[in-house]
């Protein structure tokens, strides 16, 4: 075969600085945003911060009219320690916005939640990459965190203190809900691997932490801010207001908006061209953040409006997809933004998450799964410990107490979103 010069035209998404940056500003807390701008303003003298209100000088918090809310302190939480290592790294900006995607993705626990192929296409980048920064992430302290499942943080942990085995790798990998539920002569039986060998891996997993990322989360003193304030006026008519003493935006400098005109340095108006360049792609981002999340707030309004005149009890089922094709964007985009957001209402402040749930029966209505979750949570945690209840038994439970009518399969799905143990693993001698 002769050698033949050719041409192919190929199609390849790449993560814009834009798309990073409204992402990263669309998931940030209030609090969170008014630091990286302070963080911007040092770096880029064209942005000069506008508090309207002195809203970060007065820190004003707003009581709720139910139980007081725990929230994160702002200085010490797991965001903060990572971006920190972050920032000791020689990495590329692109490879920094990743990362940084990646830790405000986080859960509680210090999980990601998606998968790389879903963070590839959100990022409009290669799968490939994404695994690379993902690898990045897992070598930060807390050792652990990064994780996709708690069987991926345990071996990451073993594997850091030198302590996993191949056969550890084999069991958490490809056995764990065996080993988890200690069905190891099933184990032995499928992979040849002695019960010696799985009981001492049990004995190291009990010396490891399952969610390296609670730590950090501690509970303040303070009430939570809320984003938004729900009010119903004399006519009955429910009305929506931002929190005015949060209100903030950027404009230019006015000294170097002048110098930007009168130079005919080239140096000086290339330095200001650049700077202007990320001065406006975060206005955009600023006002494209304030109009999504005012989209999604009227939008709730909207559909759990017998919550918001009648109380909690009257939440209706709504989930994520359901408001996002209300307003019709992704469901993604929703997800990111309800996060660490905060609603004021007649009957309490609330994380903007609290508005989602799923629904089962109750008779002839619906309720949360919300409600079911914590009657679990409260059966189980008055149960006898020497006599753990089975989902069986909680079914009668709920039925019994909380007048609510479920399926075994269902407590169970419940009882493990919860982190509640079978009954034979919850048994105390």
């Amino acid at each position: 075969m002769e050698p033949s010069l050719w041409q192919q035209q190929t199609l390849k998404l790449h993560m814009s600085t834009e798309l990073s940056q409204a992402i990263s500003l669309l998931q940030f807390s209030t609090a969170d945003l008014f630091e990286f701008l302070q963080e911007k303003a040092l770096q880029n003298p064209l942005i000069q911060i506008n508090d309207f209100h002195g809203a970060f000088s007065k820190r004003k918090h707003y009581s709720s009219s139910s139980e007081q809310l725990p929230v994160k302190e702002r200085k010490g939480t797991l965001e903060d320690y990572l971006i920190a290592q972050m920032r000791d790294m020689k990495i590329t900006g692109e490879e920094a916005r990743i990362l940084q995607h990646l830790i405000y993705s986080l859960n509680s626990n210090g999980y990601l939640q998606e998968t790389t192929d879903e963070l590839a296409s959100l990022l409009a980048i290669d799968v490939e990459k994404v695994e690379e920064m993902v690898s990045v992430l897992q070598q930060f302290e807390p050792i652990g965190v990064g994780a996709h499942s708690l069987a991926e943080c345990l071996w990451i942990q073993l594997d850091y203190v030198g302590e996993g085995t191949e056969e550890d790798y084999i069991i958490l990998t490809e056995y764990f809900d065996q080993f988890a539920f200690k069905k190891w002569k099933a184990i032995e039986k499928e992979t040849s691997i002695n019960l010696c060998a799985i009981q001492e891996l049990q004995k190291k997993v009990l010396k490891l932490n399952p969610r390296p990322g609670a730590a950090y989360e501690r509970v303040s003193d303070a009430y939570v801010t809320p984003d938004f304030i729900v009010k119903q006026k004399a006519s009955g008519k429910l009305i929506v207001l931002r929190n005015n003493d949060y209100n903030y935006d950027i404009q230019m400098d006015k000294m170097y908006k002048r110098g930007a005109a009168s130079s005919t340095n080239k140096e000086v108006q290339a330095y200001l061209k650049e700077h202007y360049k990320e001065f406006s792609w975060l206005s955009k981002g600023i006002e494209t953040r304030r109009e999504t999340l005012g989209k999604i707030m009227e939008s709730l309004l909207v559909l759990q409006k017998s919550f918001f005149l009648d109380g909690p009890t009257n939440m209706k089922p709504l989930t994520l997809r359901e408001l996002a094709d209300f307003i019709d964007v992704h469901e993604s985009t929703v997800s990111r933004a309800v996060k660490n957001k905060y609603v004021q209402t007649p009957f309490g402040t609330y994380p903007m998450q609290y508005f989602f749930t799923t629904s089962i029966a109750k008779g002839l209505e619906e309720t949360s799964s919300i409600s079911v979750k914590t009657a679990i949570k409260h059966i189980v945690q008055n149960e006898d410990k020497s006599k753990p209840l089975s989902d069986k038994k909680i079914v009668s439970k709920l039925k019994e107490q909380y007048e609510v009518s479920i399926s075994r399969r269902t407590v169970a799905k419940y009882r493990e979103q919860l982190n509640i143990l079978a009954s034979s693993l919850r048994k105390t001698y």
